[in-house]
Parts: C-alpha cells; structure tokens; sequence
C-alpha cells in the first residue's frame, strides 16, 4: 500500500473487474463485490471503481448495502489510484449501486438500495456513487432507506435516480432521532416516483439538504417531498425543478407537527395536474428565507391550513399563479408577482 492511501488510513479496494486474491488488499487484489468488503471492514476507507454493484448474488430483496460507522466508502474510481484526490468525478455516476438483482422487472428488487441495521454517525459516509432501481414498494427508501435507528450518516456526491417507493421513492428517512440527523450533501434526487407520496425523499426524522438538486420526481401528494410527525428538515442551497403531483404540493408537502427551514433555494417548473400549490403546509412550522419561485405552473405558490408560515427575502416571479397570504402567514422583504391580497409592509408587489 503507498504511503499516500496510509495516511488517509486503512484502504480496501473493490473492483468487479479485478482479478485477483479478492482480498481488498489493493487495486489487482480487489474484492469484486462491495458488500464483502464493507463486512470486512471495521473502520477505514473503502475505495470503489467505476462497476455495477449489488447487494447480494441471491434474490433476497431485504437484503442492501448496509453502512457502519468508522467505514467511508469512496466511489469514482479507475483502479489504478493511490490518492483520493486522485478519483474523477466523471466516475460517480458509473459507480452504480443497483438494486437489480433478478430479472429486469420491478417486482423482484431490492427493497431498498442502501440501509442500515443499526444506529449511524457521521463517521458513516457514503460518497460518489449513482444509486438505482430500489423498489420500496410496501414502505418506501427504495434507493436511500434510514431505518428506525439514529441516523447522522452522511450521503455525499451521489446520483439517486430511476427508485420507486410507496412513501419517498428516492429516499426515506425513518430514523435520524435521538440528536442525530441524517445528512446529504451535493446530491441529485431524480426520476424517482412515491406511489402514495414523495417521490424524492420522505422525512418522519430529522433530515438535512445541502446543495442538492430534486428534478423530476413525482407522487400523488407532495410531488417530490414530504416531512411529517414532529421532526425538522433543513434544506440550503437545492433546487426543485420540475416535479409533480395531483393533489398537494408539488415540491413538498410539510404536515403535521414538523418544523422544516428552506433557505436560498430554487423551485421551479413544479406543476400540479389540479392546478393546487407548489408547497403546500398542514400544521407545521415553515420557514423559507431567499428562496426564488419562478415558472411554477401552479394556482398558488403556498398553500397551508393550520400553519405558522414566514417568508423572507425571497422573490416570486414568473408563476402561473401567485402567493396569497393567509391567517398565521408572515412575510417580509420580499418582491412578489401577481400577489393576491394587501401587501404587509417591507413586501414589494408588481
């Protein structure tokens, strides 16, 4: 091993095209499947080149990568690296972590793609993989799933694409309680399809988006998102383009007891087939500050019952349907288009 990978610590190699010892123990002697080496590894750094990857060679479908603490697994790879600086971004979205593991249909996949059986911290990671073709068809998490653990596990630089899930097609996160939150950083959420709700991540724990793209996911109620029970998300820097839905919220649907804060954010092209809300909040707290709504095809921007909602800063411009302010709303410093009703003072109406 070169006194580069040594000092980044313990590395295991996996390449399904190696062919060697399949021991992990370096780029010719890989282990050619990923979950043997995460079962091998107690703590390090797992270096994985570019290859289709499945979480088992049987037709079990519970059965998915499941992450520890203390073991960073690299995505991105050629197989000749000695550095982690060295892998090319490029190779993330050819690193693919699959849930196909019977024939092509759905009905055999993996419930869920990527998971864990016990608690998680950020000493889990998880970065620069494409991950695909989970059916969470009876719970949902087909390509990310937190189980009913503490969760701070941190997903970063990776494609969630092409999942299917009754709640949260792309991603559900079930745990990420007890002060823990699950973490995802410079994802793409996309293609993903909830059959009851969020097609893109469902939240009944604490969650939190940092410069991620949702585009084109799509369920029944909250198009692309929804974060229920008493728990909080927080989303900085995304993008919502193009999502869908039929009843409420395109982008995201925040319900009962939730708290959710969504700053300097980007949601356009949403559209709803009943023409109702891009964000649609039951009961919640929601914050949004320096978000931009352009190109919604919507009837209103916001849609909430029951709702404490604050606005600030933040432009609404370009919208099939414009923002009216409601009992518990309050919004300031902000530059609304097509606004229905009388402006509170600091907001600017064209």
């Amino acid at each position: 091993m070169s006194s580069q990978a040594m000092a980044q610590g313990q590395v295991v190699y996996v390449d399904a095209a190696a062919t060697g010892s399949n021991d992990g123990s370096s780029w010719a002697d890989a282990y050619t499947r990923l979950e043997q080496a995460i079962q091998h590894t107690s703590s390090g750094q797992i270096w994985v080149a570019a290859g289709v990857y499945t979480p088992t060679t049987g037709t079990d479908p519970e059965i998915s990568f499941f992450l520890k603490n203390n073991v960073k697994i690299y995505g991105g790879f050629q197989g000749t690296e000695t550095a982690l600086a060295e892998r090319d971004t490029a190779l993330f979205d050819d690193t693919v972590l699959s849930g196909e593991i019977g024939d092509t249909t759905w009905g055999d996949n993996c419930y869920h793609v990527v998971s864990n059986n016990t608690a998680l911290d950020t000493s889990a990671v998880l970065d620069g993989f494409k991950i695909t073709r989970g059916y969470g068809a009876l719970g949902g998490g087909g390509g990310v799933f937190w189980a009913n653990f503490a969760v701070g596990a941190i997903v970063r630089n990776c494609l969630i694409v092409g999942n299917y899930g009754y709640q949260g097609g792309g991603i559900r996160v079930l745990g990420g309680s007890g002060g823990e939150i699950a973490v995802f950083q410079h994802c793409t959420v996309a293609n993903n399809t909830g059959s009851y709700r969020a097609g893109g991540f469902y939240a009944d724990g604490d969650v939190r988006f940092e410069d991620c793209v949702f585009r084109d996911n799509g369920a029944p109620q909250g198009g692309c998102a929804y974060v229920g029970g008493n728990n909080s998300a927080f989303l900085s820097r995304c993008i919502f383009d193009r999502n869908s839905t039929v009843e409420f919220g395109a982008a995201m649907y925040a319900d009962f007891g939730c708290n959710v804060v969504i700053e300097n954010t980007l949601f356009t092209r949403n559209f709803n087939s009943n023409a109702t809300n891009t964000i649609y909040a039951y009961n919640a707290d929601l914050r949004m500050d320096n978000c931009t709504f352009s190109k919604n095809d919507n009837n209103s921007i916001l849609g909430a019952e029951g709702s404490d909602v604050t606005v600030r800063g933040s432009i609404v411009w370009g919208n099939a349907g414009g923002m009216g302010i409601l009992p518990g709303f309050e919004v300031r410093n902000c530059i609304l288009q097509d606004f229905n009703g009388t402006a509170p003072p600091g907001v600017t109406v064209v």
